[in-house]
């Protein structure tokens, strides 16, 4: 976990939160003035709101209200992770958005499903709070924010589901697919090929508006069209590399390693023949040994697991026995 006193590189640290860093990293303070530039003439265009100073202050509080919004689909993220008793060291808001760094695995298709869409539906709900709370005043100022805020949670609660790594939607399509196979290396192999074709329609898009001269077309668009782009073909790679990983550690199995019916020192730890993959590692690494007494349900001994012959495993991506 993050040392409260030194943020990780790149980054800067905010404070805690329930015991979690809240950081920031530098290209929020961009975006924060590229997304305050791009408002400011959308508020000065409303009759209510007046030009100049007033607009750009308006932009800003907007924009502080967004990242507000931003941290609360963070939050939730940790809500529901903790429910799980997944630790979670920071959260930490950036270019795009906000990223939860929740450690370990999800231990099923379930966990990871319901942790992933909780932010979604977050954020979908603080957009439809504003809308109300929006329509309930008589225009002004406040009425602008607050119909600004509506709209753009309900932007990104929508976007988050778009079933592509590394947006949370990705995460919720890889639990869906992990559910269905049964193999969570297959889900995610498929959501992060999602994600890269969203990446190039997300950097497709911008060019084919330039291209057919819409008005409300700029560089801009252009700009965060490429960065969008370049985020989420990045994330997914990343994803796709993260499967391979994921496939090394599915095939790990304590019963095909283990030396069967070999007595091991009377003072081994004792696991479960069963165990595999996350679970198996989460296991060792709670009683750390080089050998371990590997037990059948009713308590009769199986035989010896070697730590050894596990890291062994993981590098060569397969669960059979192999020497040391």
């Amino acid at each position: 976990m993050t040392s409260p006193a030194q943020a990780p590189p790149g980054t800067l640290r905010l404070g805690r939160f329930g015991g979690i860093d809240l950081l920031i990293r530098p290209s929020l303070l961009l975006m924060a003035a590229v997304l305050v530039y791009l408002f400011a003439p959308r508020f000065a265009s409303d009759n209510t709101t007046g030009a100049g100073t007033d607009a750009y202050v308006l932009a800003a509080l907007f924009v502080l209200a967004l990242y507000i919004s931003v941290l609360v689909h963070e939050i939730a993220h940790v809500v529901l992770a903790r429910r799980y008793r997944m630790p979670v060291s920071s959260i930490t808001l950036h270019l795009l958005g906000g990223e939860t760094a929740i450690e370990g695995e999800s231990r099923s298709p379930a966990q990871e499903f319901w942790t992933s869409v909780v932010g979604p539906l977050t954020s979908l709900a603080i957009g439809a709070i504003a809308w109300v709370l929006a329509r309930g005043m008589d225009g002004g100022n406040a009425h602008t924010v607050m119909q600004a805020v509506a709209t753009v949670n309900i932007l990104v609660g929508a976007i988050n589901l778009v079933p592509g790594l590394p947006l949370d939607g990705g995460r919720v399509f890889r639990a869906i697919i992990w559910a269905l196979t049964g193999n969570e290396a297959t889900g995610i192999r498929a959501a992060a090929w999602v994600g890269r074709v969203v990446a190039v329609v997300a950097v497709a898009i911008p060019f084919i508006w330039l291209a057919r001269g819409d008005d409300d077309a700029t560089s801009v668009d252009l700009v965060l069209g490429l960065l969008i782009g370049w985020f989420l073909w990045t994330g997914a790679g990343q994803a796709l590399r993260g499967a391979d990983r994921t496939a090394r550690l599915s095939a790990i199995n304590a019963r095909g390693l283990a030396d069967a019916g070999t007595e091991p020192p009377a003072d081994a730890p004792s696991l479960s023949a069963d165990l595999s993959g996350v679970a198996l590692l989460r296991a060792m690494a709670a009683t750390p040994s080089d050998v371990y007494r590997l037990t059948e349900s009713d308590g009769r001994t199986y035989g010896q697991l070697r730590a050894g012959r596990v890291d062994a495993a993981y590098r060569e991506g397969h669960p059979g026995k192999g020497s040391v």
